[in-house]
């Protein structure tokens, strides 16, 4: 069929880094077949390509549209968002690819700078812990630490009473190899807690700085509560 030709045609110019001509073949498909998701997907592709975002947006919206299950139009749509500083959908992009590719270390990565960008560190440590988990040395996901860490230590200058604050500071060390102020921060999340009476979160983060310093071969004692 002339659709498929087409397609398989713009393919190939797409491989070549003919983008161009790829875009006139994938909107012929287009016209021919207005629901080939492939086509849909490849066309945002090639607008990527040459730099035009804001032509891909829509080919990546209707492909997931026409393919809910297209991790790839997904990934490609993510990164639309994030480049309009649409965190929020774009969360919800990257989302669905990490449920549908738990190994795509890209996705993984750029859900964790969205999630910094929106501050929401917890689960941005979350996401960089699991890209570390494929690829221990990964040095995106350390830089993005040490940015997570630089964020927290500024809120904690303005709002030193926030115990969630310290507690996401201590994950970010930890993962960082930095036993010393992973404890020190648990400990300080730990004390707060305490202070404001939250007897649930204090038993969870107790246990958490319990397991920091079994870790880093360090003794409780020598943290008392400030």
């Amino acid at each position: 069929d002339d659709s498929e030709a087409r397609f398989n045609l713009g393919n190939s110019y797409q491989e070549l880094g003919k983008h161009n001509e790829a875009i006139a073949e994938f909107k012929e498909v287009i016209r021919l077949k207005p629901d080939h998701a492939e086509a849909r997907y490849r066309l945002g592709v090639s607008y990527d390509k040459l730099g035009k975002y804001q032509d891909a947006f829509p080919e990546y919206k209707e492909a997931v549209r026409l393919k809910p299950d297209h991790a790839d139009a997904h990934y490609n749509l993510g990164n639309s968002y994030r480049k309009i500083g649409k965190y929020e959908e774009a969360v919800t992009e990257f989302k669905e690819v990490t449920r549908r590719k738990p190994d795509f270390i890209e996705a993984h990565k750029d859900l964790g700078v969205s999630y910094r960008k929106l501050l929401k560190h917890e689960e941005a440590i979350a996401e960089f812990e699991a890209v570390m988990r494929l690829n221990p040395d990964d040095s995106d996901a350390k830089y993005n630490l040490v940015r997570v860490v630089a964020e927290l230590k500024e809120t904690l200058q303005t709002k030193p009473d926030r115990a969630d604050a310290y507690y996401n500071l201590g994950l970010a060390y930890d993962l960082l190899e930095d036993g010393q102020n992973a404890v020190n921060s648990m400990i300080q999340a730990a004390y707060l807690h305490n202070k404001n009476r939250s007897n649930a979160l204090a038993e969870e983060v107790n246990k958490k700085f319990r397991g920091l310093c079994k870790k880093y071969k360090l003794k409780p004692e020598n943290f008392p509560l400030k």
